[in-house]
């Protein structure tokens, strides 16, 4: 098992935490953010730096994900993980049901009980909220 790093410790990035702990793919993981206080929210994954930090912790991780609810946000932090040579992982809940003919692109994230539709293309890096349902 790996190390996965969030960048975005909101709520999101718990959310995402908590998939990502269902998985059993990590036996480590932690939070980058720039929030006063989010270091003291969850000891089972901390928030280790700022998001800042992200080229100096990199090498410590296999695999990097974004957290932000925000495009803007979601889509700067992608880039500069993959600026780094990370590659970032994809993460689909347990719950959500993705037909084996939709296309989710890399480093993106499918929340809990969302559906997601044959013909479904996404782009790296896209957020499909709770119970949200995608079709072509």
């Amino acid at each position: 098992m790996s190390a996965l790093l969030i960048i975005g410790a909101g709520g999101n990035g718990r959310v995402i935490a908590d998939i990502a702990s269902s998985l059993n793919r990590w036996e480590r993981i932690q939070f980058l953010d720039d929030a006063p206080d989010f270091d003291k929210l969850d000891p089972k994954f901390p928030v280790i730096g700022r998001c800042d930090d992200l080229e100096t912790i990199i090498e410590s991780f296999e695999d990097v994900v974004v957290g932000f609810g925000d495009n803007a946000m979601r889509s700067h932090w992608s880039e500069r993980a993959l600026r780094c040579g990370c590659e970032l992982s994809t993460i689909i809940a347990p719950s959500a049901v993705v037909s084996d003919r939709a296309s989710i692109g890399s480093g993106s994230v499918v929340m809990p009980h969302a559906v997601v539709n044959t013909g479904v293309v996404t782009g790296s890096s896209a957020l499909i909220k709770h119970r949200c349902h995608r079709r072509s």
